[in-house]
């Protein structure tokens, strides 16, 4: 040693030595206490050996404890050599080699010892509070113990990992050679460098079972503490892990020491040179881009709520609230090295330094049949074996594992009662018994015979953090992510002239300028609903996903970019969603309160750096009941049940049960339901933020059970919404985040209740009699010759229309899905319904088709809305004098969907069109999900595996779109025609002639009439329209009609049918259609816009040639049936909503040329 002092590479030999003379080489370091070991390890042999080696770690870490204090006492000595290997001032560095730690040794020297003169920043040493996260350099001990802080022996040259072994299918096993990289694990400090000796401190962590094995013998110049290493061995699910140490010293060590010595500076040496290059290539961390980053503002102001509830229901939701404020990856369910990742991204491996090619075959085999059953694997993996060959494949357990690895999501699972009524989380977590139901947690039969406590039920809970991060990390995906920014810089720069995005509303808007959100920030939105997976069995289940609202509408819905978040088992309703839902919010709260609010880190591929993102919640939807539970209002049944929030007060019939009756029943004294009219003149308000909060402090402060109830229906407010629990700078406030679902209020809840008021089934009260209800039409003969109709239309709805309705008389007390509805009442009903409704209820009705049909578009006018507005205040009053006539016996007709309808048209200019964020998203992920379910006996269990392999899948193919299986890849035989459109086989090979009519017009109008022709046309909106030419080759009498066309010519609407495609001589599509004529307007008039009534011409006069670009939609041309006197062979157009998304009709790629 040097007699300035002890150097680094002194203190590296000698506890090298000293853990070499307490542990022979090649022993394993035990990973926890010996005590816990004796009740794992049944064979007494074992358990001695484990105690022995513990014993010499023991004896390790008091040597290293001693080496340390020699450090202390030798810094200022020491300052001249490390001052050459490191300057004090660059105190980034943190690549786990010599350097690092001379640097370290040095700076330690300059520093005062009460700062222990860490090489940490700020932000690094504020989450060092957990003990799976470390300062990222090695430093000495404030307390003046001098233990090494981190630096990994892992880091040294003296360990060569070996080649990968692999472990058999024992599925308590992994796989010896995961590759901490395969994780993406790595810390990347302040600067952007990449710290090796975090990194191989989460190789260690990573499997359960890690062989380092020492292949070359060479001095140590750095090796982690004896309290590092008895850390590792330690973390959380480690049982089994463990790591082998060598001396790493030759039998001739004291010898050759000086040898040694100076061989470890040169080595030393060449490695500081060689980080240094590492430096210019890591990706560098940008600071927080929102200015308050480091303002003690972004601090919740409150931390808990001052006034603690005396009501037992309230009470439960502030416990719950104040967890989630208090949230902290720290403390969530987390395994370490997922939470390592998520704080240390880096940037992705490619694919070939990732996976060997073995590796990767399987890894694409098992994304492309995630579909479907696990045997499709197994059957493929068998064949690509037995004929092509494959060295090494890997089983379904480890290609689960390795998708495991590499997508870092993993399952929460959380306890819950068997009767879903709450889940054991939070002030619930210790309890053995459901505080309602009083069911036990345990299997019984388990605690009795074993002692062990296993779960009777638990749900799943699936973490976003790991899922933002590779939104990201590829360069598509970092564009498609982009679309936010740029969509509201356009909105703040030209102003909103139409709503065709939910980024035009002026909340988000505002929100946007008043968080100064950035490129790099997340914008989501909770989306949770009931489903049942069995139809004849108890299966309920509730599910919820997360929806990200950064990508383009065109593709912000499609599947993969869909997250599950919860699953929920049944088999009943939760009787305390926000227990179920805790896990979600509390580990959402914990993302946006990282970095003192700056945000989680995550790789951006497009400015190649890690940056701060932060994660804002902006919207949460649900169906009626879920609502309720998750915004924290009565139910819609209330005194004050508006959904959001205004100050109508409905009325009852001297019970609780109120109703949303807007004009004052006649002769009518009750108490509470005297108030005036409802004023339809007005434009309906929502409530502000400051009177919710107003409201709800009076709800929670009621003194007891009475003021509770008194408070409660005067405010419309039953407890604090659990999104409150959230950042508040990180989060669009209650109530705000919540609005209206068209889906359920336009297509299930006004539809169903229509619907019972023609078939007359609405109850009958009081002096009340069916025979006057002159509405009630639907019944006997013209019930069944109206199902009649609706069987008839079903051949003239496209391909490419989803679910086009069945026989109603026999399937719609059976399960009519909402598109079904939406095609019976909207599109059908006004040609449909005129037919047995009298005049006046047929035009009011139709007043709320055309505010419908205004309302549920994706883009909206200003000129939309206030039509809208105007037509839905007229049906609303309207509906009050036709049906409920202010007779107190028909109080119940006045539902509160009604009401809510009132505030639809002002909700698009808050929040933009509904389209955006209504439940058909949910809806469509329940069906995808519940689909994949194979297992009857255990659905629950297997649905939750489902949603966590889809969001693995999503993830990886995140990380690498290569992976990703292209759904639209088009046929080889089509022909891309530019902007979108595309011709589709059937196709003739050759040109032909044309004959008859057709032939003739095309020789009158193009000079010739031998052609190419072309069969189907693909569209823009991803639509494919057929022509009669290809549909006349289809025999069978079931084949749906998908050739009519909506067109734009010189500005004009048209309909036609399309005759067939073709190319000119100059190589420009077209197509030939067959118009229809204009409308009738008298008709259109009285319909509201809602019937467009015309005829088909007769050729040649109805014939024209179009350019493909004019053809705007497929549509169905439906028979108008007439009414006595009009004449027949009139047709009506039903366009297709674009609320249920846009795929690709299954047979795009099944039909060949001819």
């Amino acid at each position: 040693m040097s007699a300035a002092g002890p150097s680094l590479a002194d203190i590296s030999l000698l506890l090298v030595s000293q853990i070499a003379s307490g542990m022979p080489s090649n022993k394993k370091i035990p990973c926890e206490p010996c005590t816990q070991c004796n009740g794992r390890l049944r064979n007494p042999l074992t358990v001695k050996k484990h105690r022995e080696r513990r014993e010499a770690l023991e004896q390790a870490s008091a040597s290293a404890a001693t080496i340390g204090q020699m450090l202390l006492e030798s810094q200022v000595a020491s300052t001249s050599t490390a001052s050459s290997r490191l300057t004090p001032e660059d105190d980034s560095t943190s690549s786990g080699d010599t350097s690092t730690a001379s640097g370290e040794e040095g700076s330690s020297s300059s520093s005062d010892s009460t700062s222990s003169g860490q090489s940490v920043s700020r932000e690094s040493s504020r989450r060092t509070t957990s003990r799976r996260t470390r300062s990222p350099s090695p430093a000495v001990s404030p307390s003046g113990e001098g233990q090494l802080q981190s630096s990994s022996c892992e880091d040294s040259d003296v360990f060569r990992p070996s080649k990968r072994a692999r472990l058999d299918d024992d599925p308590n096993s992994e796989d010896i050679g995961a590759d901490n990289d395969r994780l993406g694990l790595d810390v990347t400090p302040e600067d952007g460098t990449t710290s090796s000796s975090e990194e191989s401190e989460d190789e260690t962590m990573e499997s359960d079972r890690r062989a380092i094995v020492i292949e070359e013998r060479v001095p140590f110049q750095q090796c982690a503490s004896s309290d590092e290493i008895d850390e590792r061995g330690s973390h959380d699910g480690g049982n089994d892990d463990e790591v082998q140490v060598a001396a790493g010293q030759p039998d001739d060590e004291e010898d050759n020491e000086e040898e040694e010595e100076e061989a470890a500076r040169i080595a030393a040496q060449q490695r500081e040179e060689e980080v240094q290059e590492q430096l210019a290539d890591e990706p560098q961390v940008l600071p927080a881009q929102n200015p308050g980053e480091q303002d003690p503002t972004l601090q919740d102001e409150q931390e808990e709520d001052p006034y603690r509830s005396q009501i037992q229901y309230v009470l439960n939701a502030q416990d719950i609230i104040n967890r989630i404020r208090a949230a902290s990856l720290d403390n969530d369910k987390l395994p370490p090295k997922v939470l390592h990742r998520l704080r240390n991204p880096r940037r992705p491996r490619t694919t070939g330094d990732l996976l060997t090619p073995d590796e990767r075959t399987c890894l694409q085999l098992y994304i492309s049949l995630s579909p479907y059953p696990q045997d499709a694997y197994i059957s493929a993996l068998d064949v690509i074996v037995d004929n092509f060959g494959m060295e090494k494949p890997l089983s379904l357990y480890k290609v689960r594992k390795l998708v495991e690895d590499i997508s870092g999501v993993v399952p929460v699972y959380d306890d819950m009662c068997v009767n879903s009524c709450y889940a054991f989380v939070g002030q619930f977590a210790d309890l053995d018994h459901c505080p309602h139901c009083n069911e036990p947690r345990w299997n019984q039969t388990a605690l009795a015979q074993t002692g062990k406590k296993i779960p009777r039920q638990r749900q799943c809970t699936i973490p976003l953090g790991p899922q933002c991060q590779t939104l990201r990390a590829s360069e598509e995906g970092a564009a498609a992510m982009s679309y936010r920014h740029r969509k509201v810089e356009e909105l703040l720069r030209d102003g909103v002239g139409k709503y065709d995005d939910m980024w035009c509303g002026e909340d988000l808007l505002d929100l946007t300028e008043e968080l100064q959100l950035t490129d790099d920030d997340i914008t989501v939105g909770f989306s949770l609903d009931g489903a049942q997976l069995f139809q004849n069995k108890k299966s309920d289940t509730w599910i919820g996903i997360w929806v990200i609202y950064e990508y383009d509408p065109m593709v912000r819905y499609k599947r993969k970019h869909v997250l599950p978040a919860v699953i929920i088992p049944g088999p009943k309703k939760p009787k305390n969603l926000d227990s179920f839902l805790f896990r979600s919010f509390y580990h959402l709260s914990a993302l946006q309160r990282e970095n003192n609010g700056a945000g989680i880190r995550v790789y951006n591929r497009a400015k190649d750096q890690v940056v701060n993102s932060r994660i804002i919640f902006i919207t949460g939807t649900a169906d009626a009941k879920a609502l309720v539970e998750l915004d924290g209002r009565v139910g819609h049944h209330g005194a004050h049940g508006c959904r959001v929030g205004c100050e109508m007060k409905g009325r009852h019939k001297g019970s609780g049960h109120y109703y949303a009756a807007h004009l004052r029943p006649n002769n009518y004294n009750v108490e509470g339901c005297m108030h005036g009219d409802y004023d339809f003149t007005q434009v309906p308000t929502r409530c502000s933020v400051e009177k919710y909060e107003d409201d709800l402090k009076r709800v929670v402060e009621s003194e007891d059970q009475a003021a509770y109830e008194e408070n409660r229906k005067e405010t419309g407010i039953s407890k604090p919404s659990i999104i409150s629990g959230l950042h508040p700078k990180c989060i669009l406030s209650p109530p705000k985040c919540f609005g209206l679902d068209i889906m359920h209020l336009f297509f299930l809840n006004i539809t169903e209740f229509f619907a019972s008021l023609f078939r007359g089934k609405l109850r009958v009260e009081g002096d009340d009699l069916k025979s006057n209800w002159r509405w009630r039409k639907l019944i006997g003969t013209v019930w069944k010759e109206h199902g009649k109709l609706i069987v008839a239309a079903l051949k003239h709805f496209p391909d490419d229309f989803e679910r086009p309705p069945r026989d109603p008389t026999e399937k719609m007390n059976s399960g009519y899905k909402a598109m079904e509805w939406h095609h019976w009442f909207y599109n059908l009903g006004p040609a449909f319904f005129r037919l047995f409704l009298p005049a006046d209820l047929w035009e009011h009705f139709c007043g709320l088709v055309r505010a419908v049909r205004l309302l549920k578009n994706r883009v909206i006018t200003p000129e939309n809305i206030q039509e809208a507005q105007q037509l839905i205040n007229t049906f609303v009053r309207d509906f009050e004098f036709k049906y409920y006539g202010r007779n107190p016996d028909r109080l119940h007709f006045c539902r509160p969907s009604l009401h809510t309808l009132l505030h639809a048209p002002s909700e698009v200019v808050r929040f933009g069109p509904g389209a955006y964020t209504d439940q058909y998203l949910m809806e469509r992920s329940i069906g995808e999900l519940g689909g994949d379910v194979r297992q009857p006996g255990t659905p629950f269990a297997n649905l939750a595996q489902v949603a966590v392999r889809k969001c693995q899948i999503n993830s990886i193919t995140a990380l690498y779109p290569e992976f990703r299986k292209e759904q639209d890849k088009p046929s080889r035989y089509a022909t891309d025609l530019g902007d979108g459109y595309m011709f589709l086989p059937v196709q003739d090979r050759i040109a032909r002639e044309v004959d008859g009519e057709l032939g003739d017009y095309l020789k009158e109008e193009i000079g010739y009439s031998k052609i190419r022709r072309f069969g189907r046309l693909r569209l823009p909106n991803e639509q494919v329209v057929r022509s009669r030419f290809s549909e006349d080759r289809k025999l069978s009498e079931q084949t749906r009609i998908s050739r009519m066309v909506k067109l734009l010519i010189n500005g004009e609407t048209y309909y036609g049918e399309v005759q067939l495609y073709f190319r000119t001589r100059a190589l420009e599509p077209r197509a030939l259609v067959l118009l229809f004529s204009t409308p009738d307007r008298d008709l259109w008039e009285r319909s509201k816009k809602t019937l467009w009534a015309c005829t088909k011409l007769d050729p040649p006069h109805g014939l024209r040639i179009v350019e493909v670009s004019q053809i705007q939609a497929l549509v169905s041309m439906q028979p108008l049936p007439p009414l006595p006197g009009e004449p027949e062979g009139r047709w009506f157009p039903v366009e297709k909503s674009f609320l249920e998304g846009t795929y690709l009709p299954p047979d795009i790629e099944d039909e060949e040329e001819i």
